[in-house]
C-alpha cells in the first residue's frame, strides 16, 4: 500500500499497472499511515488518553511491531497514535500469526482485500495450508456471505458456537448404526443414437448420419463399414482380399443424393478400391457439393481406418455426379416392348459365297451376351 501526496501516489498506480499489476484506489477521508497525518497526532493521542483501556483476553498480533501485542501497548495512546502514522507491517504481522499456529484467518471488513493479501503473503511457504476467509463480500447478499464464511472456517477447524448462529435451535442425537441408504433414481444410460449427437440419422444401411450445413448448400454424410456389420459385404473377394464393391458406392452415392433432392447418378468414377479390414471397420464420408445451375451436384467418397490415430490420411475412393428428380432421362419408346422387332432386310453388296447357307436363316442366340438396347444381329441372302 502506498500513501501520500495524491500526485505522486497516482504517478506510482501508473507505474505500477504499466508493469502488468493491478491497482486500487481505497475509499479513505485521510491518507493514513504517511506525514499528511502529522498534524492531528497530538488531538488523536489526547483523545485515546481519554479513554479506558483493559488487558486483552486474547493474544493480539501488532500490525505496528509485527509482533504479538504487549498489554503495555495496547493500553498506551502513544501506541495508538502511532497506528495512524507508521507503516503497516501486514506480512509481517500474517507471518507471526501462522507461526503462532493460527489455521484460519477471518477478516471482518467491508471486502476480501486483506484476504487476498494474507495468501499471498503465505503462498510458497509452510503455512500455504492456512485458511483466509472474508465475512463479507462487496456486491454480494451479506447473509449468504457470511453463512458461508462460517461454513468455511467452522470446516477448517475454527471454533463455532452452533447455538449462537442458530437460535433457539436444539441439538438432536444421531442414529448409532450407519445410514441405511438406498438409491432409487435410475442410472441414465449415454444416449449415442444421431439425433443426440446433434446429426440426423441417414436411414440407410450404409449411410449412418447426415450434417446438413447452414447458410450452406452441400452435406456430408458418414458412415462406418466393416465385415462384422455388414457381413455380406465380406462375399466381394479378390485374391484373397475383402474389397467393397463397386455397387456400395453407387449406393452410397444415391442414398446421399435422395436426402439432399439429387437421387439419380449422372457420373461415377471409381479412383481407388476399398479394402475392409477382417477385424476393425474403415470410416467413410459421402461429401455432396453443392447444385450448379442445372441442379447436377458433385460427390466424392472418402475412407480411412477406423482407428484412434488421427493423423492417419483419407483416401479419395470415388467421385461424380448427381441429378435432380427432373433431370432424370425420359424411358426411351423402342424399350417399351423386348425383344424388340428385327429390322427389314437392307441390300448388302457382301457375295453370299462368303457365307454358309446355315448362316442365312440362323440369329445368334439371345442372353446376356445381347447388348441392352440394340436388336439381335440377323442376316439374310441378297
Amino acid at each position: 500500500m502506498i500513501s501520500g501526496d495524491a500526485e505522486r501516489v497516482a504517478e506510482a498506480a501508473r507505474a505500477w499497472r504499466e508493469a502488468g499489476r493491478r491497482t486500487h484506489r481505497l475509499t479513505v477521508s485521510h491518507a493514513f499511515h504517511s506525514p499528511h497525518m502529522d498534524g492531528i497526532l497530538e488531538e488523536f493521542r489526547a483523545v485515546a488518553a481519554g479513554l479506558t483501556f483493559h488487558r486483552p483476553r486474547i493474544p493480539i498480533v501488532s500490525t505496528v511491531t509485527g509482533e504479538i501485542a504487549t498489554a503495555e501497548q495496547l493500553a498506551s495512546p502513544d501506541y495508538w497514535a502511532r497506528q495512524i502514522r507508521e507503516t503497516v507491517r501486514f506480512a509481517a504481522a500474517t507471518r507471526r500469526l501462522a507461526a503462532e499456529g493460527a489455521t484460519v484467518l477471518v477478516e471482518v471488513g467491508p471486502d476480501a482485500v486483506l484476504t487476498a493479501l494474507a495468501r499471498r503473503t503465505l503462498e510458497d511457504t509452510p503455512a500455504a495450508a492456512v485458511t483466509a476467509v472474508p465475512v463479507l463480500r462487496a456486491g454480494r447478499p451479506e447473509a449468504e456471505t457470511l453463512a458461508t464464511a462460517t461454513a468455511t472456517a467452522y470446516a477448517q477447524g475454527a471454533p463455532l458456537d452452533v447455538a449462537s448462529f442458530f437460535p433457539g435451535g436444539v441439538r438432536t442425537d444421531l442414529p448409532v448404526y450407519p445410514f441405511r441408504r438406498t438409491r432409487f433414481w435410475l442410472n441414465a444410460a449415454p444416449r449415442t443414437d444421431a439425433r443426440s449427437l446433434g446429426l440426423d440419422p441417414a436411414g440407410h444401411p450404409l449411410l449412418t448420419t447426415a450434417v446438413e450445413f447452414a447458410e450452406r448448400e452441400d452435406a456430408l454424410f458418414t458412415s462406418r463399414l466393416s465385415r462384422a456389420d455388414q457381413p455380406w459385404l465380406a462375399d466381394h473377394a479378390i485374391a484373397g482380399t475383402v474389397i467393397a464393391p463397386g455397387t456400395a458406392f453407387l449406393e452410397l452415392a444415391v442414398a446421399a443424393g435422395g436426402h439432399v433432392g439429387a437421387p439419380h447418378l449422372a457420373e461415377l468414377l471409381l479412383e481407388a478400391p476399398l479394402p475392409l479390414p477382417e477385424r476393425g471397420a474403415v470410416r467413410v464420408q459421402v461429401a455432396v457439393g453443392a447444385p450448379d445451375p442445372d441442379g447436377q451436384r458433385p460427390f466424392t467418397v472418402h475412407a480411412r481406418p477406423d482407428a484412434a490415430d488421427r493423423a492417419l490420411p483419407w483416401t479419395r475412393h470415388a467421385t461424380g455426379l448427381l441429378a435432380p428428380a427432373g433431370a432424370a432421362p425420359a424411358a426411351d419408346a423402342d424399350l417399351v416392348s423386348w425383344p424388340r422387332p428385327a429390322p427389314p432386310p437392307r441390300a448388302s453388296t457382301t457375295s453370299t459365297t462368303a457365307w454358309p447357307r446355315s448362316a442365312t436363316t440362323t440369329a445368334p442366340p439371345s442372353g446376356p451376351c445381347v447388348p441392352c438396347g440394340g436388336a439381335a444381329p440377323t442376316s439374310s441372302p441378297r
